[in-house]
C-alpha cells in the first residue's frame, strides 16, 4: 500500500495516516481504523474527513454516545457557528 511507505517516511503525515485509516476500515477492522485516526487527529484535530470517519467508526461499534459530539464538531467547523450555536432545542 503506498500510504505503507509514505508513513515509513514519514509516520505523521497525516494525509497518509487519514488513508490508512480509510482503508482499514473499508476492511471491516473499525478498532485499527481508530487508532489511525486518533494518531492523525493529534496532529490535525480539526480536520473535517477525520473527524467524519471517526464519527463514522464509533457508530459501526455502536458507541453511539461519542458519535454525536463529533457530528456537532464537524458541523460547527463546516458553519463557523460555535457548538452551542449548532444545537437545537
Amino acid at each position: 500500500m503506498l500510504c505503507d511507505k509514505a508513513l515509513a517516511v514519514d509516520p505523521k503525515f497525516v494525509y497518509s495516516l487519514g488513508n490508512k485509516a480509510e482503508a482499514i476500515f473499508n476492511d471491516g477492522d473499525y478498532i485499527s481504523s481508530l487508532k489511525y485516526i486518533d494518531n492523525a487527529l493529534s496532529i490535525y484535530p480539526n480536520n473535517i474527513q477525520l473527524l467524519t470517519l471517526k464519527a463514522t467508526v464509533y457508530d459501526n461499534l455502536h458507541r453511539y454516545g461519542e458519535a454525536p459530539y463529533l457530528k456537532l464538531k464537524v458541523m460547527s467547523l463546516k458553519t463557523g457557528l460555535s457548538f452551542i450555536d449548532t444545537l437545537i432545542f
